[in-house]
């Protein structure tokens, strides 16, 4: 699958809010931000959405999530295909290991999450747990 630049990940914001005549406001309200957030996104003017915010654009808009993402995928929501494939997509990008703490983290109460983010940003400061080389560490996780 090859990966679109955020120009196209606007675009097909915009495209899909358009087309199903939901408002800047309601897209916000969908997913918790101010509808000039949602703007921002559609102008090519903030690149990084959370993918929960992806996933909840996308089933507002009724399209693919990995398409939404600028992914080279059929627009269509195709609800038996959509998670595997987000799912492949994080273990292609990040590993086995990432998904599965994904899946760990999910599971926790507010609470939990909140504490294991806590510890992985103090491990982060530690440089015996943190990655010199991504790629590689990546790829051990496969």
């Amino acid at each position: 699958m090859e990966k679109r630049n955020f120009k196209e990940i606007s675009f097909r914001l915009k495209q899909s809010r358009e087309s199903n005549n939901i408002t800047l406001e309601e897209a916000g309200q969908k997913v918790g931000v101010h509808k000039s957030t949602v703007l921002r996104w559609e102008n090519g003017e903030t690149e990084k959405i959370k993918l929960p915010v992806l996933e909840a654009l996308a089933s507002l808009y009724n399209v693919n999530t990995m398409w939404l993402m600028g992914y080279d995928v059929p627009m269509k929501r195709d609800y038996k295909k959509d998670t595997p494939d987000l799912s492949e997509l994080i273990i292609n990008e990040y590993g086995k290991d990432s998904l599965m703490f994904l899946e760990d983290y999910n599971k926790l109460n507010e609470k939990g999450k909140k504490r294991a983010r806590d510890n992985i940003k103090d491990l982060k400061k530690v440089g015996e747990y943190t990655c010199q080389d991504t790629e590689t560490e990546q790829t051990k996780n496969a």
